[in-house]
């Protein structure tokens, strides 16, 4: 065989795999972006944490944190008071159920007086914070943030899951005022890299006590769409040891250990979420 036979053969190889390589990459995060995990032997995106393509008394959850792969791997069963998670380290845990938080050692009701004292109020750190980022991101100009541009790009590059993925990428904004969007600090690599989608997924502020900060009738809530607001609200919320859920508008406290369909569907359970089992639950926690 000639020399540049053979270069010919290993240029065409080579050239063969990258393209495998970029189809793989760009079918994950089609996947991601629709809060799924992309199954290489199938090449089809599937649920996490429920069984797919995956054996019996399997699921599928994350290969790592670096892409949107996911792998079959053992079931969990989690104790009474708790769901499963995606690891974003690959994996899954089982960890406080949808609508509690991990405090002080216990898993505690968020928008309840809880543990916290007379007239305080278990909130997310960052329900009063205004242009709120992850960890290792910063409230930063479109224009001055590499990664946003990126991201355009592969949107228009996608084949499929196009309005998801620009879904996803509104996640991103922190002040629509000056048109900023939290910007990675950690590279300059696209928004939508499967890297920064689970660490975005995967953010949790954690809780605190604090004084009711709405007006005289109201109670804090964040609704699905992760925006926080003032709203009316049913006496029992206060001392609620069930679930709290917002019935247009006005929230209640529902005894029953999941939600009831009528408050939850597919189309309303905002980015981050997954309906499941008449609720809208998390894939990732964040500690």
């Amino acid at each position: 065989m000639s020399k540049n036979k053979s270069n010919a053969i290993i240029f065409l190889f080579l050239y063969f795999k990258a393209n495998v390589v970029i189809l793989q990459n760009s079918q994950d995060i089609e996947c991601l972006v629709s809060s799924e995990l992309y199954h290489r032997g199938t090449r089809r995106c599937y649920q996490p944490l429920e069984k797919g393509p995956c054996q019996e008394r399997e699921w599928l959850v994350l290969e790592s944190s670096i892409s949107g792969v996911g792998v079959c791997q053992s079931k969990l069963i989690c104790n009474v008071g708790e769901q499963a998670y995606l690891n974003p380290y690959g994996g899954a845990y089982c960890d406080c159920e949808e609508g509690k938080e991990s405090f002080r050692g216990k898993c505690e009701n968020k928008f309840t007086q809880s543990i916290c004292n007379q007239g305080e109020i278990l909130l997310p750190r960052n329900f009063l914070k205004q242009n709120y980022c992850p960890q290792k991101f910063s409230c930063t100009s479109i224009t001055n943030c590499p990664g946003y541009s990126k991201a355009k790009n592969d949107i228009g590059q996608m084949r499929v899951k196009k309005s998801e993925a620009v879904e996803f990428l509104k996640s991103f904004v922190c002040d629509k005022k000056t048109s900023s969007i939290c910007c990675p600090e950690y590279d300059n690599n696209s928004l939508l890299s499967a890297k920064t989608i689970i660490r975005v997924m995967n953010d949790n502020p954690g809780v605190l006590c604090v004084t009711n900060p709405c007006p005289r009738e109201y109670w804090p809530w964040v609704g699905e769409d992760g925006v926080s607001k003032c709203v009316q609200y049913d006496e029992n919320v206060k001392t609620c040891t069930g679930n709290v859920l917002d019935d247009n508008g006005y929230l209640i406290c529902k005894k029953e250990s999941k939600f009831d369909i009528k408050f939850a569907s597919k189309s309303n359970c905002g980015r981050r979420r997954v309906f499941k089992n008449g609720r809208c639950v998390r894939l990732f926690r964040g500690k």
